[in-house]
């Protein structure tokens, strides 16, 4: 709690004086600790909202308070004024029928860069979201971390304001009779800034190069307690008990503190999977982010994500720690969830959740762009504030995750489980084959799938029949190594659409992205050029898949124990 009081003294926007101060202090601590610490800044592309209203000009004169999302654009001194046209629930909303063009929509629910760029796409001149009962800090921009020459055009280029649900239902009221003139105002700062991120490294004793990544964002929405500056906390708490126990810590951990995860979306994750992606790729294990913990009434585990592969893992910690039976589901795309393109296996983002219908006006926040659930109505607003921090649910979450620590560095074989993960891509290429209605033959991907699940399934049984702790450092290894490089391939496969070396927007993409347009095919001519060129992408992926999982029946096939 002290950790916490420390860094909520200053109000963190990326690339401010008191998101420096903050990593000032805990740089400081982590110095303390006698850890290696290395501190790098670099510019940022960065968005800073400034304000934001709207003015109903007919039928009556009347302002609204609004918050302007990041990323949007500012509005001319005088405001923009248009036609209001309702489209009705968030990022999904339909379009069918409806000229929106040079028009201002509303929508239900949060501003999400699905929804600002499906309006953009359509012409509309404005976007209005009309949320819950507060007013919240938003992120519109799809890009992932600063913009590439190649996607630049992909910066948002509209006007987005968030406004109260109270004030939504006005405006609907309004639509129902009347045609309805707003002008709309927005201050939005874009561009580059120069952010921090800093990290301490804890060497392992046995596996000295490789480590686990520990990250949690520090820069926040005002004072932002919660979000994130508990996360913040635990993660200076782990490090002291890791460092005074470092002898029994069989390989190592680096501590990761980002900048520009909410207003840049997550350059700085983004920016250190770039520059470090070959020691991530060598050595790192998995990677652990921790994010929006010890909030009062978060006493739901059920919101567990993972990569398939951490799933086991995952329940039984939450189980062992809580209790709670809950079953881990696919990590969505948010998060600083950057190192998917690397390969590492990643679990947790948000922790414990706070149930639905919390007390009168304390329902939970919906942040339904990125699929979470169990988020605190004080979230991305100014009142995440101290009073909102239970020490004991902070311990609770803070001993969760050094616990998944622990198990994910010292187990001598790493507790991953890619029988898992090989089977949920199976699972997908059956429904993909299945949607394709015989247009396009997946059967090499089912049975490369299937290949893989055979010998994943036969190492299993060997290493929980062969293999503990009294076994050579050599044979360790060689297992642990193979599994790394399971993950590897899977991991990308399933999570990403781009490979390796880029990022993915900030939209929600489905597992196996690659083959996410299969179900396309059946909605084209197979006689036009449309067609064509789709079930061309659509082999080029198919080769992909095929590779990947060659390449794991080959790694477990060298390891030489599926046969035993």
């Amino acid at each position: 709690m002290n950790h916490i009081q420390m860094i909520c003294q200053w109000s963190r926007e990326s690339g401010s004086e008191g998101e420096k101060r903050a990593f000032d202090s805990i740089e400081k601590e982590l110095k303390s600790l006698k850890l290696s610490v290395y501190r790098d800044e670099f510019h940022s592309f960065i968005s800073l909202p400034e304000e934001g209203w709207l003015e109903i000009i007919s039928p009556e004169l009347k302002k609204i308070e609004g918050l302007p999302a990041s990323f949007s654009t500012s509005t001319p001194e005088g405001g923009f004024t248009g036609e209001l046209v309702y489209l009705g629930p968030g990022e999904d909303s339909d379009y069918a029928g409806k000229d929106v063009s040079g028009k201002i929509l509303l929508i239900d629910g949060l501003p999400s860069p699905k929804a600002a760029r499906r309006a953009e796409d359509f012409g509309a001149a404005g976007l209005i979201a009309a949320g819950d009962d507060h007013l919240h800090y938003m992120i519109i921009t799809t890009l992932w971390g600063t913009p590439t020459f190649s996607k630049k055009h992909l910066i948002p280029k509209i006007p987005c304001i968030c406004i109260l649900r109270k004030d939504g239902d006005l405006l609907r009221e309004y639509l129902r009779n009347w045609p309805v003139i707003i002008q709309i105002r927005t201050k939005v700062w874009t561009g580059f800034k120069k952010i921090p991120v800093l990290t301490g490294d804890l060497k392992g004793q046995v596996e000295g190069e490789r480590f686990l990544l520990l990250s949690g964002h520090v820069d926040s929405w005002h004072f932002g307690a919660q979000d994130n500056a508990g996360a913040n906390a635990a993660m200076l708490e782990i490090a002291r008990l890791l460092q005074k126990n470092r002898s029994g810590m069989r390989r190592g951990v680096k501590f990761a503190f980002w900048s520009g995860h909410s207003q840049g979306r997550y350059s700085g994750s983004t920016w250190y999977a770039d520059h470090f992606w070959e020691e991530l790729y060598r050595n790192g294990i998995a990677h652990l982010n921790v994010d929006c913990i010890g909030a009062k009434g978060a006493t739901d585990y059920s919101h567990l994500f993972g990569t398939e592969d951490t799933w086991d893992l995952a329940e039984k910690l939450i189980f062992d720690c809580t209790r709670q039976r809950v079953k881990a589901r696919h990590s969505p795309r948010a998060g600083d969830q950057s190192f998917w393109g690397v390969g590492l296996p990643s679990l947790f983002m948000d922790l414990s959740g706070v149930p639905p219908q919390n007390g009168p006006g304390k329902s939970t926040a919906t942040a339904s762009f990125i699929g979470t659930g169990g988020l605190p109505w004080w979230w991305h607003t100014k009142d995440d504030t101290l009073d909102k921090i239970d020490p004991e649910i902070l311990a609770l979450d803070t001993r969760i995750y050094l616990s998944s620590v622990l198990r994910l560095c010292n187990s001598p074989v790493l507790p991953f489980n890619e029988e898992t993960m090989g089977r949920e891509i199976l699972k997908r290429l059956k429904e993909s084959d299945q949607v394709s209605q015989g247009l396009m033959d997946l059967s090499a991907s089912v049975s490369a799938a299937k290949s893989f699940l055979r010998l994943s399934k036969k190492m299993n049984q060997a290493i929980d029949r062969q293999i503990d702790s009294r076994r050579s450092l050599s044979k360790l290894n060689r297992i642990n190594a193979c599994l790394i490089k399971l993950s590897r391939n899977l991991i990308p496969l399933n999570y990403t659409s781009v490979g390796p070396f880029d990022h993915d927007l900030a939209i929600p993409i489905p597992p196996l992205p690659g083959l996410g347009s299969v179900s396309r095919l059946s909605q084209l001519n197979p006689q036009e050029e449309d067609f064509k060129f789709l079930e061309t992408d659509l082999i080029h992926q198919q080769n992909r898949v095929v590779h990947h999982f060659n390449q794991c029946c080959e790694a477990i096939q060298e390891l030489g124990l599926e046969g035993k």
